[in-house]
């Protein structure tokens, strides 16, 4: 908490550490997901990332099954994600959620903001507006920035009043490969790629993405 308050404190206006742990008390983070995520490798990766990401400062999320193969993987989520926080929360109760971020191809029901995340390929998506998908590639890239836009976006969200520009994104579909936007060229595979010998130092905030990705990339040598 003292890390992430301290991180906070230099974006957050009027920041107090009371109001700060007061603010995340309150909010139950929804993550709803259908078995059409769970099937895709996509979807799949976009789950595990968010998963890790909310967990690490929101002390409540709320585990959302939308059909019947969802529910059968909310027990390894749950595990994951106190695997990362001994302590947090897993709602049980249908608890009100606060914010909601939606994996698959299900319409859900939701009376609060909500994020709609997928990817196609090297392909990051967003939207505020409505379902996504997720695509059937191995390739976790576009999966996991989709993730860190949704944190992003739960962030801002929760914390609008004390952000200068805390708007919240309503639609985003950018290549983590070109960096375009809407591109829908589908990029080089990694099949026979060889990153050789290569050292990364430090596991911290940006090195533990890159063993993330690079843990998820089928078809990599080195």
């Amino acid at each position: 908490m003292d890390r992430a308050a301290s991180a906070a404190s230099r974006v957050l206006t009027n920041f107090k550490m009371s109001t700060f742990e007061e603010r995340l008390t309150a909010q139950v983070i929804g993550v709803l997901f259908d078995g059409a995520a769970v099937k895709s490798p996509e979807g799949s990766a976009s789950l595990d990332l968010i998963i890790r990401l909310l967990t690490r400062l929101y002390p409540t999320i709320a585990l959302r099954p939308l059909d019947a193969r969802a529910k059968d993987h909310v027990p390894a989520l749950e595990f994951l994600a106190k695997s990362i926080n001994p302590e947090i929360e897993v709602a049980k109760t249908r608890k009100a959620v606060t914010v909601s971020v939606v994996v698959g191809s299900s319409p859900p029901r939701t009376n609060c903001p909500t994020f709609f995340i997928g990817s196609d390929g090297w392909r990051a998506k967003l939207s505020s507006r409505g379902l996504v998908g997720s695509g059937e590639s191995m390739n976790p890239f576009g999966a996991g920035a989709a993730s860190c836009f949704a944190a992003a976006n739960v962030f801002r969200t929760v914390f609008a009043e004390q952000l200068d520009q805390g708007d919240a994104d309503e639609l985003i579909d950018l290549s983590m490969l070109t960096y375009a936007q809407g591109a829908h060229d589908s990029g080089p595979g990694f099949e026979g790629t060889d990153i050789g010998e290569t050292h990364l130092v430090g596991l911290g905030a940006i090195g533990n993405g890159a063993i993330w990705a690079l843990a998820r990339t089928v078809g990599l040598k080195g």
